[in-house]
């Protein structure tokens, strides 16, 4: 195996991102995107990333990583480097993803990207802390599984393959690795399981159909797509009571589950145990209180992720893939239209900006909202100016500092009907502003048509 380090620096700070609204009874619009094309979403510990593609200037496929903080409303760009990008997961500041030929590991914390290369095709990685497993390819018919351990930088080989036997979809969580063996000559195929703290394969095997879908674990429930009375049917195993059984059998066909604590997610797809339709409905079941919910409007949904009290999916109308966040628990989030900050942490802003200062333009439909991010230097204030060329039109500005306070400022904030929004923010006590980065949005709440504006701070 070659093992290359590259230092990657990323000069983008700005980020445009158009969010659209659309009628879908508690589920909430997050993201544009095309991640459906390779089920290239993940969803853990309130982060949503996924990969957007599009074609660039040479009308080649172009592929970047965003992601989507639930606790402060942040979207902002991972990665955008020259690598194809077909599968994804991550672990804290840890990305992994494939381009279906190496394995990439991206730490965002530093930002460099670490490159696992051999002679046979890598794809399907996935993470949990330092441990990376994927899966190699032999041949046309047989694959194996490999590990690589970031904090060692050892590399190894999970599983040993014979003449007869291949490995693949991989999944992981606490030290535990979950995976499908099968037998190429009898065309079998199980569910095994591989402790690697202990470093033993432990006493677990199902059978499973011919269903390119890959299991998934948290902590001790595993959950995976096995045949229930001749339909595709979600199953869920406890690792501590050795107990397994369908989560809750339908006569229609299920798919995608995912689990999160007591939590499960999968796609009813209706009776259709062949010939599937594109896109389902997604259902929510509660280990604990043993009740199962619709929780989508319609059945063109794609990978439900759940995690802790939220679910997201990808909307399958289209071409778009448009990402939606649910909450299960309508606890609710409104950053956009208030903010908790303390009233006297902001005022009107005295002085015009500098012209020195780089001013961002863009245009805004009713509806939209940009998103762009910085990283001030030490300073004891923060000052923007928004302005828009449409006395018709109202938007609005909301600022989340790194520790997760927020301001949302309109037109009448800064004491000026006048098309503008010019505010600063000021020190608390004897703090200066927070280190790290600050995140704006731009919101179009009232737009009658296209509207152009520009946005500056200093």
């Amino acid at each position: 195996m070659k093992l290359y380090l590259l230092p990657l620096f990323l000069a983008v700070s700005l980020i445009a991102t158009p969010c659209f609204a659309q009628d879908i009874p508690d589920a909430e619009f997050i993201a544009k995107g095309d991640a459906a094309r390779y089920d290239a979403i993940a969803f853990k510990d309130n982060v949503v990333a996924w990969i957007e593609y599009e074609q660039d200037e040479n009308n080649m496929l172009a592929s970047s990583i965003h992601k989507y903080n639930i606790s402060t409303g942040m979207q902002e760009i991972v990665i955008a480097d020259p690598s194809g990008k077909f599968s994804l997961d991550f672990s804290g500041d840890s990305y992994v993803w494939s381009d279906n030929r190496a394995v990439y590991l991206y730490d965002e914390s530093d930002g460099k990207i670490t490159f696992l290369y051999t002679k046979n095709p890598q794809h399907s990685p996935v993470i949990d802390g330092d441990i990376i497993v994927w899966v190699e390819d032999i041949d046309e018919k047989r694959s194996t599984l490999k590990m690589y351990d970031i904090k060692t930088g050892e590399y190894s080989a999970l599983r040993r393959n014979t003449f007869y036997d291949s490995y693949s979809h991989p999944a992981i969580s606490n030290g535990k690795i979950v995976y499908i063996w099968e037998d190429i000559i009898e065309n079998k195929r199980e569910l095994r399981l591989y402790d690697n703290t202990q470093k033993n394969t432990l006493e677990f095997s199902v059978d499973v159909p011919d269903v390119h879908y890959s299991p998934v674990i948290d902590k001790d429930t595993i959950v995976w797509t096995g045949m229930h009375e001749g339909y595709y049917t979600t199953f869920m195993y406890d690792i501590n009571t050795k107990e397994s059984r369908p989560v809750d059998f339908t006569e229609s066909a299920q798919l995608c589950p995912d689990v999160s604590g007591d939590n499960i997610v999968w796609l009813d797809f209706g009776p259709y145990p062949s010939n599937l339709p594109w896109g389902g409905n997604v259902y929510l079941h509660n280990t604990k209180t043993g009740t199962t919910e619709k929780i989508s409007k319609d059945h063109k949904q794609d990978y439900p992720k759940v995690s802790g009290d939220y679910v997201v999916w990808l909307d399958n109308w289209g071409k778009g893939h448009d990402i939606y966040l649910y909450n299960f628990l309508n606890k609710g989030r409104d950053f956009l239209s208030h903010g908790n900050a303390d009233d006297n942490s902001s005022a009107p802003t005295p002085l015009p900006p500098p012209e020195t200062k780089v001013r961002f333009y863009s245009t805004i439909l009713n509806g939209e909202t940009d998103w762009y991010s910085l990283t001030p230097s030490g300073s004891s204030q923060l000052s923007f100016e928004l302005r828009w060329d449409n006395n018709d039109t109202e938007l609005s500005m909301s600022v989340v500092s790194p520790s997760g306070t927020f301001w949302h400022f309109s037109d009448m904030d800064d004491e000026k009907d006048d098309s503008a929004v010019r505010m600063t923010i000021l020190k608390a006590e004897s703090n200066f502003m927070d280190n790290g980065k600050w995140t704006i949005a731009v919101s179009g709440a009232d737009v009658k048509s296209e509207t152009d504006y520009d946005i500056c701070w200093y």
